[in-house]
């Protein structure tokens, strides 16, 4: 079996430090795009709608984010003439978008990701992801999951080989695909029906996922 996804999962900056346009979204599956006419929502706030609907979809909007912040050099003025000027909000909620990029510019250079990785929150909520994934699986009830995972699981242990890291946690290796193949989209670079078959089946996975950790932490 063939994948073209190694874009993420070796965490190259060349091939991920870019500007990523528009907003990917998961449904029934399939990741789609938006553009960025579609409607005026700035960066924040789509993240933090994501975060209350999808936390898959948030943690691999988060890592556009990253790079959107890595294209603009961690320049703050490059992310208001290419970002933050295109959307037309209230003062007071330009005054916050550009709260918000200081601070995951502060927080990255802190953590010191400047050329890859991604920050320490997002790190942990892939943990707690997994942590969920692995009790899922392993809960006799579970059976609707399992059957999704069991679909998945040859192609997240592709995934998993094309890693650098040989003990990344599948959920971890599934969103680094899933990120892999939207920038292939992005690129315009061709997709093989395998590659996508394999991709909606852990896009299946991750939203039902998703589904179950929200519904945890409310």
């Amino acid at each position: 079996m063939t994948w073209e996804l190694g874009i993420s999962i070796n965490q190259n900056p060349e091939s991920r430090s870019q500007n990523p346009e528009g907003v990917w979204e998961m449904g029934s599956g399939v990741w789609n795009r938006r553009t960025k006419n579609d409607e005026q929502r700035t960066n924040m706030l789509i993240a933090r709608e994501k975060r209350k609907t999808n936390i898959a979809e948030f943690i691999i909007y988060m890592f556009q984010v990253e790079d959107m912040v890595r294209a603009s050099q961690f320049d703050m003025g490059r992310i208001e003439t290419n970002i933050i000027r295109q959307y037309d909000q209230p003062p007071e909620v330009m005054d916050e978008i550009r709260e918000w990029y200081a601070s995951l510019i502060e927080a990255m250079k802190q953590e010191k990701i400047r050329v890859k990785g991604n920050l320490k929150f997002l790190n942990d909520l892939m943990i707690d992801l997994n942590n969920l994934h692995q009790r899922l699986v392993e809960k006799k009830e579970e059976a609707e999951y399992q059957a999704l995972y069991r679909k998945a699981k040859p192609n997240i242990d592709i995934l998993r080989e094309k890693a650098i890291d040989p003990d990344v946690l599948e959920i971890e290796a599934c969103l680094n695909g899933l990120y892999g193949y939207l920038l292939m989209k992005i690129r315009n670079r061709e997709v093989s029906r395998e590659t996508q078959e394999g991709i909606e089946t852990i896009s299946h996975m991750l939203a039902h996922l998703s589904m179950r950790f929200l519904e945890e932490e409310n």
